[in-house]
């Protein structure tokens, strides 16, 4: 009778002390949430005293004299650096005879080009299409006047806008140094899209002689140009893919059935004819999406500069 009555006692203090422990885990959590808001509050106050002195030392006038200095040597270094190139390219120009002004503006042209391109940024903005173009063996008879009209064009305009970037990167470059020193984010950022259309300039170019010189070229010519050019430019999207190389490594296996040999070369071309519909959609994607993130970068030092945090943006297209 004593056994059964502590067994009926324990399940009627059963349930209350179930309900003790959940009331003690729930104030668990609670007090663990409050523990990481307060520390929440505690880290952006820190932040924001962290940020205030961050901008106090560097407005103060002992930082910005070390800043005037050190922007006076960099000012000073470009300029003596553009001076020396004019002055030799002067001095070489005096030399050369009447008739061979014109045949030193090419090689000039050529020199700037070979300097100037490989500094882009931009996917494409660092393709030679010159460079391509004697990679390419040509026939006498495939070499005719409307390619030579195209590739003098090229070269004109290609120098010319490699000109601009290197005078933005001599002169706007140099302020947009100074405005981040000074906390000027509203020009800063004006600056770097400034730069932007220049670099959008050349991989426009770039891309529009792709397209003009391969429509001149013979059908065999046309597609090699054009392949290496887009290759070239837009490494990531012009690539032989795993299913490509797959394809092809069973191509080459030894003693392979002729009727297998060629499935697999049909499943090879229908493969390419769908990558190259998918790639031209890739393509106008990338060209978007490289100078959004150009911006995006800035924007995001510039909030580093200030202490701030930038929500991250989930949704990435070239992903």
């Amino acid at each position: 009778d004593q056994a059964a009555a502590r067994e009926e006692g324990d399940r009627d203090q059963s349930p209350a002390g179930e309900e003790s422990e959940e009331m003690s885990q729930e104030q668990r959590r609670e007090q663990a949430d409050a523990l990481r808001a307060e520390f929440l509050e505690r880290f952006d106050v820190l932040r924001d005293d962290m940020r205030d002195m961050q901008e106090a030392q560097i407005k103060s006038d002992q930082m910005q004299a070390m800043f005037d200095e050190r922007m006076r040597m960099i000012r000073e270094f470009a300029d003596t650096k553009r001076q020396l190139r004019d002055s030799v390219e002067s001095g070489i120009r005096a030399l050369l005879l009447e008739n061979q002004v014109e045949e030193w503006e090419s090689i000039e042209r050529t020199l700037r080009r070979n300097r100037l391109i490989s500094r882009g940024r931009l996917s494409g903005e660092s393709t030679d299409l010159i460079d391509i173009l004697d990679s390419i063996e040509l026939s006498e008879a495939q070499d005719g006047i409307e390619l030579s009209t195209l590739v003098a064009a090229y070269e004109i305009e290609i120098d010319e806008a490699l000109r601009q970037r290197e005078r933005y990167d001599y002169t706007d470059a140099l302020d947009f140094m100074d405005q981040l020193r000074k906390w000027e984010f509203d020009a800063s950022l004006r600056n770097i899209r400034k730069r932007l259309l220049l670099q959008e300039s050349i991989r426009d170019l770039n891309d529009q002689y792709i397209e003009a010189i391969s429509a001149v070229l013979p059908p065999l010519e046309r597609e090699e140009f054009r392949r290496q050019g887009l290759m070239k430019g837009y490494s990531r999207i012009f690539r032989p893919t795993r299913v490509e190389r797959v394809l092809v490594n069973a191509m080459e296996i030894e003693d392979l059935d002729p009727d297998v040999l060629e499935s697999v070369a049909e499943l090879i071309q229908a493969h390419s004819d769908e990558i190259v519909v998918a790639n031209e959609d890739l393509l106008m994607i990338l060209r978007q999406e490289d100078s959004n993130s150009v911006v995006e970068r800035a924007e995001d030092r510039i909030y580093r500069m200030q202490g701030l945090e930038r929500e991250d943006d989930e949704f990435d297209p070239m992903r």
